[in-house]
C-alpha cells in the first residue's frame, strides 16, 4: 500500500518542486515504486520528470480530477530522463489548464476526495506517491491534504520563514479532523555564511524541534541544484558532484523511516 506524502508550503520559493521530484527520483534508485502526483499548474515537476514533455500529448491530473470513473492508470506516465525511461518512477502530469478545475469542480459533491478516490485505485502498484503543490491554497491542495498521510513542509532560512505557517497547520487539522496528521518541517538552501538569518530561524524552529517536526537533514544551498531546475532535471542526473545529492539520499531516508514507524 502506497504511502501518500504531501509537499506543502502556502508560501512560495521555498524548494517544494524541486524537493518532490529529487526526493520521488531518490526514492526510485532505492528500488521503490514511486508515483509523483503533480497538482501544480506550473508543471514545473512534470517537467522534471518527463524529457520533452511540452512535445507530448498526455492525459492529466486535470483529466482524473474532471471525471470521477476516469481509469486513474491511464494517467500514469514513466518517467523518462535524457531518453531514459525511469523503472521505478511514474508521474501523473500536469498541465496549465489545471488552473481552471478550481472553477469547474466548485459544485462537485465532496470535492475534496476527488483525488484520494483515484490514488485509492493505485496504492497497491506503488511504496511511494508524492504530490507536488501549489503554493495557493485552493481546492487542489485540499484534495492534496486529504489524500496525504503525511506532510513536508519545506521552509527556506529566511527571516520570513514561518509567514503563514500557523494558518496552514489549522487548514489541515480542520480537513484531517480525528484522522489527525503527521508532518515534519524540511529546512532548505541552508547557507552558513549568513548567521543572523540562521539565529533568527534556528530559535524559532525550536519548539518544532522539540516535537520531533523537524528533519534532520538540511538542504544545503546549491547553486547545481539551481542549474538543474533551470534543466528541468533532478540534480542527481544533472551533476553527480553536487552536495545537494548527499542531502536528498539523507532525507530519503529519514521519510523512509517515517513511513515504517507511521505503517
Amino acid at each position: 500500500m502506497s504511502f501518500t506524502v504531501a509537499i506543502i508550503n502556502q508560501k512560495g520559493g521555498v524548494g517544494k518542486t524541486a524537493t518532490a521530484y529529487n526526493l520521488a527520483y531518490s526514492f526510485s534508485q532505492n528500488k521503490k515504486r514511486t508515483l509523483l502526483v503533480d497538482l501544480d499548474p506550473s508543471a514545473n515537476a512534470t517537467r522534471g520528470l518527463i524529457s520533452h514533455y511540452d512535445e507530448l500529448d498526455l492525459m492529466t491530473v486535470t483529466d482524473l480530477l474532471l471525471d470521477r470513473k476516469a481509469d486513474a492508470w491511464t494517467a500514469v506516465v514513466p518517467s523518462c530522463i535524457h531518453g531514459e525511461e525511469q523503472e521505478f518512477l511514474k508521474v501523473i502530469p500536469s498541465e496549465i489548464s489545471l488552473a481552471k478545475v478550481q472553477r469547474q469542480i466548485i459544485n462537485y459533491p465532496y470535492k475534496e476526495a476527488l483525488l484520494h478516490n483515484h490514488l485509492e485505485k493505485l496504492k497497491d502498484g506503488f511504496d511511494f506517491t508524492l504530490i507536488d503543490c501549489s503554493p495557493t491554497l485552493t481546492d487542489l491542495t485540499i484534495n492534496a491534504i486529504y489524500a496525504a498521510d503525511f506532510f513536508i513542509v519545506p521552509i527556506q532560512y529566511e527571516k520570513d520563514a514561518f509567514e503563514g505557517m500557523a494558518d496552514l497547520f489549522e487548514i489541515i487539522d480542520e480537513i484531517k479532523q480525528e484522522r489527525g496528521f503527521n508532518y515534519r518541517i524540511l529546512r532548505n538552501g541552508l547557507d552558513a555564511r549568513k548567521k543572523t538569518v540562521l539565529k533568527v530561524v534556528n530559535e524559532l524552529l525550536s519548539p518544532f524541534m522539540e516535537k520531533g517536526a523537524v528533519f534532520n537533514t538540511i538542504i544545503r544551498r546549491d547553486e547545481e541544484v539551481v542549474k538543474a531546475k533551470m534543466n528541468n532535471e533532478p540534480v542527481f542526473t544533472f551533476s553527480k558532484c553536487s552536495p545537494a545529492i548527499e542531502d536528498y539520499k539523507k532525507l530519503t531516508m529519514e521519510v523512509m523511516d517515517v513511513q515504517r514507524d507511521q505503517g
